[in-house]
């Protein structure tokens, strides 16, 4: 997918449920952060072949990612618990 079209399914994620205008930020954020690894085409053709999908593609850095998400951009211990299992 483009990073527009990650965008906008982590905006139609997040229109989905009752969330505030930051938490929906998150789901677009988080709908869009796994393609980071994509900057590799910055540093030569090569380098994104071999890294494009498989350095942010995992459980590790999603699970990273949605609890550094859901801790910066929600506001209080429930509602980030429950964004972090929304971003999944």
């Amino acid at each position: 997918m483009h990073i527009p079209t990650h965008i906008l399914s982590g905006w139609v994620i997040g229109n989905c449920l009752p969330l505030t205008p930051r938490e929906r930020l998150a789901c677009m954020i988080a709908a869009t952060v796994a393609d980071v690894d994509g900057l590799g085409l910055l540093l030569g053709r090569e380098m994104y072949e071999r890294w494009h999908h498989v350095a942010c593609h995992g459980l590790p850095f999603a699970l990273l990612a949605c609890a550094i998400l859901a801790a910066l951009l929600s506001s209080g211990v429930a509602r980030r618990i429950a964004v972090g299992i929304l971003l999944l």
